[in-house]
């Protein structure tokens, strides 16, 4: 009898066998196959049917320029959004609502070999904040591989601000646990379970009220974001069966870094402005939060 293959941990052709293995290789081979395809197509009919090709090319310019004004409009119609949201006193919201200060805020920051430079200012951001400390739990998770250096940067990180939020833990992500991905999920997801056994099971936390945000390490929050969380998870639909994803804006150190990655740190940020305003494209992207039993 055939073994049943878990979907979950298929990452390339390799991990299959047989029919799905061939299925798998040809779709990853098809995109590098149309790519190549078109350019060396392109050389070729060029000499023997030059019509067609600039036909083509037309089309495609055409199509290129649509493209780039209807994402222009997306773009421009988030941005107008975005200013309208920093406008808002988010504070005075929640507290029209019923309930709101039952909500705690899980922060989880996966590290692996980020200096306490950048680690400092991700935690400051979330004393800056403005949303009650005494309703955080923030969790440090380190990686095993990241060595002794790690480790001391956690335990500084806990000197400084572990007695200012509700709770304070560094996790230790094992470095040898058996057929599993090495990267940030398999790190979040292990300091998810840490919390659970240290924190939430013996503090005996309400889960329901219970909003876990994953942030990349140099993440720094802009302030009034828990509060503007915490309305969301208040009023939308259904909460539970909700994602909350906030704007990636990629300035930190904009004026420190080199040309091209400045160039491409605001390329990213303007397309993820335009992908949050086409529903179909929703998706957690880099920094997020949603709720635990979710």
């Amino acid at each position: 009898m055939e073994a049943e293959i878990n979907y979950l941990k298929v990452g390339k052709a390799t991990d299959l066998s047989g029919r799905d293995r061939k299925i798998y290789r040809f779709f990853e081979i098809l995109p590098g196959v149309l790519s190549w395809g078109t350019l060396i197509g392109l050389t070729t009919f060029s000499y023997f049917y030059p019509t067609w090709v600039a036909y083509f090319l037309l089309a495609f310019d055409v199509y290129w320029l649509l493209l780039v004004i209807y994402l222009g409009i997306h773009l421009i119609v988030s941005y107008k959004k975005m200013q309208e949201n920093v406008k808002v006193d988010w504070k005075t919201e929640c507290e029209k609502i019923d309930g709101w200060g039952e909500v705690v805020q899980l922060i989880i920051f996966p590290t692996y070999r980020e200096p306490l430079e950048v680690i400092r200012p991700s935690f400051q951001s979330l004393l800056d904040d403005g949303y009650p400390t005494e309703k955080m739990i923030v969790v440090l998770a380190v990686e095993e591989r990241g060595g002794e250096e790690a480790i001391f940067n956690a335990k500084t990180i806990e000197k400084e601000f572990g007695g200012r939020f509700k709770r304070f833990l560094y996790t230790v992500h094992p470095d040898d646990i058996p057929n599993e991905l090495k990267g940030k999920g398999a790190n979040q997801a292990w300091a998810a379970k840490e919390v659970k056994r240290e924190i939430i099971d013996m503090d005996g936390i309400d889960t329901d009220n219970l909003l876990v945000s994953v942030f990349d390490m140099d993440t720094i929050i802009r302030p009034g974001y828990f509060y503007r969380l915490t309305y969301l998870f208040k009023t939308v639909e259904n909460p539970y069966r909700a994602s909350y994803q906030p704007i990636p804006v990629y300035h930190n150190n904009v004026w420190q870094a080199p040309f091209f990655a400045r160039v491409a740190a605001s390329s990213n940020t303007f397309w993820q402005m335009m992908q949050q305003i086409r529903q179909e494209k929703l998706a957690t992207y880099s920094s997020h939060s949603m709720t635990w039993r979710a």
